[in-house]
């Protein structure tokens, strides 16, 4: 007879040939399957996934939630095999937490972020996050697709990034000639400072390996508050927000002589030349049509319904669906013959 550890690793071998990570599902789903050994459980109940669920009583509402998922999607898989086995009702659980709104850089804030960038002590430290910065705020990538990009993902020569998302989907994402000359340059300063890198990623850290989201992270959080930018309506800003579009994120070149790559003295605000780093086009917003002059009405007004022209009325004795032309000065059959008067 297969036990349910058993169960459980052929469930995540399946979905795991079938493309899914499963991370955090799996480790999950282990600690599950060591819940039900320790208590004597031969199948999974609904009682029993429950009390797992909601035994770290420190835990949030939607972390419970996200406990009971895991066992709840493996319960469906073990209730194939195993009659006895129940699977914990959807909603069984549930958390008031919602989505919370992202944060919305606009371009100046932008610009003084990569401003701040450039006043970081290490100078390989604050070409990499000015670039990083401009490449998500141009591209749209998440922090943790750009930190993956190698060196030859990133085409500069035909102006492409071929960017590995999630399950292992790619795409390619074109780049203005701004941005490409801003990644030339980032890449010059990289062989100034860094010949001989440990890693053939991009975006070197400080000692010439990859960058980690977390680390991303934690300098952002002090180019925050270098550049000034605090919480906005309840919510805190993310280096992941700035892949959300709030207009198209104009920051003053920030590349300084050859010795150091740095940022002006100032943000400088969108310019008609190579001032705009990437080619995110703003959202279009359409002007509203002004009011019309006095004692005007509009050809098509939204408030007042279109007129319905009527049709004649049904003369005494004619079947109801006859048509009959509206036309009074067609001839008749009768008239054919007459001249008019």
């Amino acid at each position: 007879m297969t036990s349910v550890r058993d169960h459980a690793a052929a469930y995540l071998a399946m979905r795991r040939n079938l493309g899914y990570k499963l991370h955090k599902h799996g480790r999950l789903l282990m600690e599950f399957i060591g819940y039900l050994d320790d208590h004597g459980h031969r199948t999974i109940t609904i009682d029993a996934a429950t009390a797992w669920a909601t035994a770290p009583a420190s835990s949030t509402p939607a972390y419970w939630c996200q406990r009971l998922s895991a066992a709840r999607c493996f319960a469906r898989y073990l209730s194939a095999f195993d009659p006895a086995c129940q699977v914990p009702p959807p909603g069984l659980l549930r958390s008031a937490t919602s989505r919370p709104a992202p944060y919305l850089y606009p371009p100046e804030e932008i610009a003084a972020l990569i401003h701040a960038a450039g006043t970081l002590a290490n100078p390989l430290q604050a070409a990499t996050h000015q670039a990083l910065i401009g490449l998500l705020a141009v591209t749209g990538m998440r922090p943790g697709e750009a930190v993956a990009l190698d060196a030859g993902d990133i085409d500069l020569d035909a102006g492409l990034v071929t960017v590995c998302g999630k399950y292992d989907r790619t795409r390619l994402v074109p780049l203005h000639d701004t941005t490409v000359l801003m990644l030339r340059q980032y890449r010059q300063r990289c062989q100034q400072l860094c010949p001989t890198p440990a890693t053939s990623s991009f975006f070197l850290s400080t000692t010439g390996t990859r960058l980690t989201v977390s680390r991303v992270d934690a300098v952002f959080a002090q180019l925050l508050v270098r550049a000034g930018i605090s919480r906005r309506c309840g919510r805190s800003p993310r280096v992941h927000d700035i892949t959300q579009p709030a207009g198209c994120p104009a920051a003053g070149r920030p590349w300084g002589d050859g010795n150091r790559i740095h940022a002006s003295p100032e943000p400088q605000g969108p310019s008609p030349q190579a001032s705009i780093i990437g080619s995110r086009a703003p959202a279009s917003r359409t002007p509203p049509a002004p009011p019309p002059a006095a004692g005007l009405r509009p050809v098509l007004d939204p408030a007042r319904p279109l007129a319905r022209k009527r049709a004649p009325a049904r003369r005494k004795g004619e079947p109801r669906g006859h048509f009959r032309m509206p036309c009074k000065h067609l001839r008749t059959r009768e008239t054919a013959g007459r001249n008019p008067a």
